[in-house]
Formats: structure tokens, C-alpha cells, sequence
């Protein structure tokens, strides 16, 4: 029956979403920290390994063997990684309240959405009466075709980019297994988790990789810089465009300049924002130019003039 319809989808929703949430706690953040509790046991291993590349390395530009020792000591990089992160651990057991807290705002959070998504016209009728009611008949028109902008953003750059990234680290995580690199799901994660940010996100996330890889096999770093490169080929010319589609309105030009505001003012966060963000602002003044030009009577020619 029509009524039971959105009942039934909400349902649906909710059930795939739990699906998915208890899949990824049962089986990818298991092998995510198996992954990293491996690599961390075998840092001492790959300190050995950087030690000698930095003999290698002193070797060809001509340093000698105490000198090269000394530069070791002061590196002191992995004893300083591996107490960091031992030093880190006991801190888990006091974030069990946060813990609490977030399952109490999440529970809060899926029956608000609930409500909404069951009772959308209703509400977006309500709003549409008290922008009409509050505001002039230009400015409320504005902030309606305004909204309707935010919501194409967030839904073609920020759901759409997340869903690449997940396929991302889905293939990432395949193609490991299938070149028999380890830690897998860890180097799954770091890739695409930062390609979520676009332009830099690609080499944040495959340097770390290749620098671990480095570390254990050489070949396996060339292998992975190989595998990545293509890969990021097939996701900016297949994968984004069908996901994203090519609709956000500005340009690579303002991409990139989004990208390093954002990461310059607000660090990863800001990476990561700054280009829905900035599709928003943009957005926003290309609606007001074009309401006072239709105002006005003006068209504008592709030639200068009017």
C-alpha cells in the first residue's frame, strides 16, 4: 500500500546500514589491527633494514662508518615509533565513556533520521512556509535555489566521494592479496582513507605505503608505486566520473586551490572540506549574479558586452 511504502524503505535502509556498520567491526577491524600489531612487532626487523640503507647510502656520498653510526643513533626512528605507540595503548581503556557517548549520539542520531526521512514533505513544506514568511519573495526564492545547490554538493562530492574511496581501498586491499604484500588490510586502509582528499590525497596515502614496503622488499615497492599509479588512473577517469559525475561547477584550478586553503588553515580536515566548501561559496555568488542579471534584463554574450 502507498503508505507502507516509506515505511518499508526506511526499513530497508536502516537494516543494509546495520548490515554494513557489523561487517566492517567484525571483519575489517580485526585484520586492520592484526595488521598492525604485526607491523609493530616487526619494527626492530625493519630498523635493521634502515640501518643498512643508510650505510649504503653513506657509502656512495662518503661518510664514515662512525659518522653514518652516529646518524643512526640520532634518528632513533622506530624505538621512537614503537614507544609512542606502547605509550599510546593504555589510553584505550579511558576512552570507554567516549566510546558510550557516541553510541548514545549515534542511537539519537538514526531516530532523528528516521523521523526525517519519513516524514520529508512534511517538514520540507514547513521550511518552505517559514522562509516565504520571514524573508522577501527575492530572497527566499534565493534560498531555495540556494539549498538545493548544499544538497547536490553533499550529494555528489561528499556521499560520491566516500563511496569511490571505499571502492578504492576495496581494490587497494585485492591487489595486495594478490601480489602477496603484507599487512594488507592496514595499507587498504591508509589509501583509501586519504583518497578521500582529492589531488594530494593519491601520494599521502601511497608514500607511507611505499616507505613500509621499502623496508621489507624493495620489489614490492616498485610493484605497489606501479599498482597505484594505475589505479589512480582508472579512479580520476573512470571511477570519479561515474561516481561524482562532473557537476560540482568550478574548475580544476579552484580544486586545487580549495585543496591547499582548506589544508593550510584547517590541516587534512580542511583538505578534505575545503572543496564542497568552496563549490558552496561559488555556488552561491554565481546564483546572485544570475538572479540580478535576469533582474536587471541583461544577457551576457560569450564575447565581451552585452
Amino acid at each position: 500500500k502507498p503508505g507502507k511504502c516509506r515505511l518499508l524503505a526506511v526499513l530497508t535502509v536502516f537494516v543494509l546500514m546495520i548490515l554494513f556498520i557489523t561487517l566492517s567491526f567484525s571483519v575489517v577491524v580485526p585484520s586492520l589491527l592484526d595488521s598492525i600489531r604485526q607491523f609493530i612487532d616487526s619494527l626492530t626487523d625493519y630498523s635493521s633494514t634502515l640501518g643498512r640503507y643508510i650505510n649504503y647510502l653513506s657509502d656512495a656520498i662518503g661518510l664514515s662508518p662512525s659518522q653514518s653510526e652516529t646518524l643512526i643513533t640520532q634518528l632513533d626512528l622506530f624505538p621512537s615509533i614503537s614507544k609512542a605507540v606502547q605509550q599510546y595503548l593504555p589510553r584505550i581503556a579511558d576512552m570507554g565513556m567516549d566510546v558510550v557517548k557516541f553510541l548514545m549520539n549515534f542511537l539519537i542520531a538514526m531516530a532523528a533520521a528516521a523521523y526525517i526521512l519519513l516524514d520529508k514533505e512534511k517538514l520540507l513544506m514547513g521550511l518552505q512556509k517559514l522562509n516565504y514568511s520571514l524573508f522577501s519573495t527575492d530572497a527566499a526564492n534565493y534560498l531555495t535555489l540556494y539549498s538545493r545547490d548544499v544538497q547536490h554538493v553533499f550529494e555528489q562530492y561528499i556521499v560520491g566521494n566516500l563511496i569511490d574511496s571505499l571502492i578504492v581501498g576495496l581494490i587497494t586491499y585485492v591487489g595486495c592479496l594478490l601480489m602477496g604484500f603484507p599487512y594488507a588490510p592496514m595499507f587498504a586502509f591508509i589509501v583509501g582513507v586519504t583518497n578521500v582528499i582529492p589531488v594530494f590525497g593519491p601520494f599521502l596515502g601511497a608514500i607511507p605505503v611505499i616507505i613500509i614496503l621499502l623496508l621489507i622488499k624493495p620489489w614490492y615497492a616498485v610493484m605497489f608505486a606501479i599498482f597505484i599509479l594505475i589505479l589512480q588512473q582508472i579512479d580520476g577517469n573512470v571511477l570519479k566520473p561515474i561516481i561524482l559525475g562532473d557537476k560540482l561547477g568550478i574548475s580544476g584550478f579552484w580544486i586545487l586551490f580549495s585543496v591547499s586553503v582548506g589544508g593550510s588553515l584547517f590541516g587534512i580536515l580542511g583538505m578534505f572540506l575545503g572543496v564542497p566548501v568552496f563549490a558552496l561559496i561559488y555556488a552561491g555568488i554565481r546564483d546572485l549574479a544570475e538572479m540580478r542579471l535576469k533582474e536587471k534584463n541583461i544577457h551576457l554574450e560569450e564575447k565581451a558586452g552585452t
